[in-house]
């Protein structure tokens, strides 16, 4: 039985309804205008954002401190993109303005994912004159909340699908194993360590592989050397998402034989090589595994029976390995 609980280590900035976003409001520029319109802009947009009461502001002192610690300006219109800023700050949204004059006092912002740097609102509010300016702020800093609880609400009713697990369908697996026999073979053979090598495809919900493997068994009794084991196996599971797919579970079940006949060789000249027939092979295994993009690390338990001539050998083997995608 094989369990997939792949736990991705990157980390997403979701959208929580209920919480407040965090978000950093950074320097609006000016075009054909002062500079200082711009701080004007800025501090009574901010004002009238935080008054909205849907934001967790980041105060402009942290802002700048954080900023001036990594030598990044806060101009975003600059030479840094603004996925730049969204690594450095400590938000989820970062706001960018813009106040112009053509005739009339244009005022821009623009509402961005700090993770990726995707527009999710824009807005723009015209002051006729200079002393209408604060006013032209706080209506830009309405139409902004308009326009991001509208975007909070279609991802609420309409949740995007969740990424599969496996990047592509067709995975290679590599794996060190240790294999101890619960009965032994006649108290010759002890133990294996081994490795093995697995091809599978995986399009949810099925997982189908097959794999090779070379054990070498060690003996509790005194003369003889080695014992050796080349299995083959073909494996089929039913994988079942949970927690959005970032973790899975899949039941799974192989079924095999030895390419070879299990051969043991001792050091006495006069008993030499002993062989013994292997025929098929039934297991179960559960496999815990963390992933990383394409890259997963797998450490699984495997439990299942050999026949070996008129009896059965009883095994259960545990193994550490990866897997990636191709």
């Amino acid at each position: 039985m094989r369990f997939f609980l792949s736990v991705p280590l990157l980390l997403a900035c979701a959208v929580t309804i209920g919480a407040k976003p965090k978000v950093a409001v950074l320097d609006f520029t000016a075009e054909n205008t002062s500079g200082s319109y711009a701080s004007t802009v800025r501090n009574f947009f901010e004002s009238s954002l935080y008054d909205t009461g849907e934001f967790d502001l980041l105060e402009r002192i942290q802002i700048d401190r954080i900023l001036s610690a990594r030598k990044v300006g806060s101009d975003v219109n600059g030479t840094e993109p603004a996925s730049i800023y969204g690594k450095i700050l400590p938000v989820e949204y970062l706001i960018v303005g813009q106040i112009s004059r053509t005739g009339n006092y244009t005022l821009q912002a623009r509402f961005v994912d700090a993770k990726d740097g995707s527009i999710i609102a824009i807005s723009r509010s015209v002051a006729e004159k200079e002393k209408d300016i604060p006013r032209a702020a706080a209506d830009l800093a309405k139409k902004i909340n308009t326009q991001f609880s509208e975007y909070r609400r279609k991802i609420a009713e309409n949740p995007a699908e969740p990424e599969p697990i496996v990047s592509t369908p067709f995975f290679i697996n590599v794996r060190g194993s240790r294999f101890t026999p619960i009965k032994r073979f006649n108290l010759i053979l002890k133990s294996a360590t081994g490795v093995s090598a697995e091809a599978g495809y995986h399009t949810l919900p099925a997982v189908l592989s097959l794999r090779i493997g070379y054990y070498r068994f060690s003996s509790p009794v005194s003369g003889v050397q080695k014992g050796e084991m080349i299995p083959i196996m073909l494996s089929g599971g039913y994988e079942i998402p949970l927690l959005s797919n970032v973790l899975s579970i899949t039941p799974s079940i192989a079924l095999g034989g030895s390419v070879n006949s299990l051969t043991y060789r001792t050091t006495s000249a006069r008993q030499g090589s002993k062989e013994r027939k292997i025929e098929p092979i039934a297991s179960l295994r559960t496999d815990i595994s963390a992933q990383w993009s394409r890259l997963r690390i797998v450490s699984g338990f495997e439990t299942g029976s050999i026949l070996e001539e008129k009896s059965s050998l009883f095994f259960y083997a545990i193994s550490i390995g990866a897997s990636i995608s191709i």
